[in-house]
């Protein structure tokens, strides 16, 4: 608990400088407080926690949800829909309506309906809102607002789901965040003395009874109702359901095994081969290795797999064809636990002095841009069937920074970027190609940086990036541009056939991988982290390692200047 010493100090503190200079020890308090709480959270909410005795986030009376932090406090809600469920609230709205408008709803109340129907004639010409969509302009901006729907919702909002839990949480589903999990077994630790309660008997015989009167069997999965809710009893390749909680199936290639719904769900739901004889389950990155393999030889590509004949380390995938090399980078297996600095340059440089190129695709694109993934390696080795004449496409500055970001997220392996220039080609009005500068206006040069340039998913804009160059060379104003090359995807081609001349090779890049997902070092350099409440004696390293984040390091990248 808090001291009244304490609390008499941080009732007077406004900023969190204060405390980290004036009150090192209360500041170290605070931090191991809030310990369960991301390290994005502001050192003014970790002191409303710590000053209220918050240890955990606050979650919503009507979900499991997280609340929000406004206006000094948490909210008792995390929106508008869960606060609608709840009865006492529900209770005083309507007793508020009847005291005001006579009616549970405003819009009953004859006084408001004249009004808004004053109001609709007045502002459209029409009496109601369904005479209005009516009208062919409405009817328009309807058309597309449909558009945006898919006829299956569950889709949108098992997508919409995931997004959010990316941005929040770093992964698709909150239960793989690795600080939830370690939270979930410390109070299951502190409750029952073990990290999950089914593994106690009583638990064990209570989830029995339970079962047996809701379903009247002793395990919700034997319940047949259950299995086609989860669609497992509808897969093709679905045998029958064994008493040890798992189900047969019959594998593609003749293999009969079994597995559990949990992981057929998860494999199903990442698009991993189902077969745990295909696929064992003790090999975690196989089944990825080998879908790369598939999308080769799908292509009709020959290849060899786990090669140690080209040089003297593994090469995960060689086509010897194109004298292409992919390795493929587990986020754990590859970090800084296993691998050293310079572990993904010296073997990409082990390749060049034989004049094979490597792709190195990370775990994180794989999963989440495997079709930008997959266009990259169409292009490496001339695959790409849809192909486009830059001179049959016409040059548009585009100022709308939506359009930008889509085009970029959806086809460049790094997203999107900030830009100050933006340069489209469109063909038949379609964006197909997208070049972005930047200015940067460095010691009283005027320097430009060339940020992004990538062009539809499998297409070939041909001649698209000297076209747009070409442009940008003509009609602005420069003492310098540059541009920089990521090692581990790209050999820099492109930029020598534009007339950059090379300049040097960074040292390699570092990611810091928060919750399987790479995140930039700039996110977590230390000045934000002290910005954050950590302590400022410790470096970025230090306060990264006790949050149990590591490193995974890229090969570098290289500087052109024209």
């Amino acid at each position: 608990m808090i001291s009244q010493d304490e609390r008499d100090i941080l009732l007077n503190l406004l900023w969190a400088e204060r405390v980290i200079k004036k009150y090192p020890n209360i500041h170290n308090n605070i931090l191991n407080f809030n310990k369960n709480f991301p390290i994005e959270t502001p050192f003014k909410i970790k002191i409303y926690n710590y000053f209220n005795n918050i240890e955990y986030p606050i979650k919503c009376y009507a979900c499991s949800n997280h609340v929000k932090f406004f206006n000094g406090s948490y909210s008792k809600f995390c929106s508008n829909k869960c606060s609608n469920k709840d009865k006492d609230l529900l209770g005083k709205r309507n007793e508020t309506m009847m005291n005001r408008y006579g009616k549970l709803s405003m819009i009953s109340n004859p006084d408001i309906k004249h009004k808004i129907k004053i109001s609709f004639e007045k502002n459209h010409g029409v009496s109601n809102i369904s005479e209005l969509a009516k009208l062919p302009e409405t009817k328009i901006k309807i058309s597309k607002t449909k558009l945006s729907y898919s006829k299956d919702k569950r889709v949108i909002i098992n997508t919409k789901r995931s997004t959010t839990n990316l941005d929040k949480w770093g992964v698709d589903n909150i239960s793989k965040n690795k600080n939830i999990k370690k939270i979930t077994k410390e109070n299951n630790i502190k409750k029952w003395g073990i990290e999950y309660p089914i593994m106690l008997d009583v638990i064990k015989e209570k989830s029995k009874q339970t079962s047996l009167e809701k379903y009247g069997v002793n395990h919700i999965s034997k319940n047949e109702n259950f299995r086609k809710k989860y669609k497992i009893t509808n897969d093709l390749n679905y045998n029958k359901y064994l008493e040890n909680g798992t189900s047969l199936f019959n594998c593609d290639k003749g293999h009969t095994f079994s597995i559990s719904s949990d992981i057929y769900n998860h494999r199903k739901l990442l698009y991993l081969k189902i077969c745990t004889i295909c696929n064992p389950l003790n090999n975690k990155y196989s089944s990825q290795h080998e879908e790369i393999s598939n999308f080769l030889k799908e292509l009709d590509i020959k290849h060899t797999i786990n090669d140690r004949n080209i040089i003297p380390k593994e090469l995960d995938i060689y086509i010897p064809e194109y004298n292409i090399a992919i390795e493929f980078n587990g986020l754990y297996w590859h970090s800084e636990l296993y691998k050293d600095k310079k572990y993904h340059l010296n073997k990409t440089n082990m390749c060049n002095n034989l004049g094979i190129r490597l792709i190195h695709i990370f775990e994180d694109d794989w999963i989440y841009r495997k079709d930008i993934c997959k266009s990259i390696i169409l292009n490496s080795i001339n695959k790409i069937e849809n192909k486009i004449y830059a001179r049959k496409c016409c040059i548009k500055e585009i100022n709308d920074n939506k359009i930008v970001r889509s085009f970029l997220d959806k086809n460049h392996i790094q997203g999107f970027c900030s830009s100050s220039i933006k340069l489209g080609l469109f063909y038949n009005n379609e964006l197909v190609s997208l070049m972005t500068f930047g200015y940067r206006g460095t010691n009283g040069k005027k320097e430009y940086e060339l940020i992004r340039f990538c062009s539809l998913l499998n297409t070939s804009v041909i001649g698209g990036s000297s076209k747009l160059f070409k442009y940008f060379v003509n009609n602005y104003e420069y003492d310098e541009l540059i541009s920089y090359s990521d090692l581990s995807m790209f050999d820099g081609s492109l930029y020598e056939k534009l007339g950059f001349k090379y300049s040097h090779l960074s040292n390699p890049n570092y990611y810091w991988v928060v919750d399987g997902i790479r995140k930039h070092r700039f996110n977590y350099n230390k000045k934000k982290l002290i910005k954050h409440g950590y302590d400022p004696s410790k470096t970025e390293n230090e306060i990264m390692h006790e949050l149990g984040y590591y490193k995974i390091w890229g090969c570098g990248q290289k500087k052109w200047i024209y």
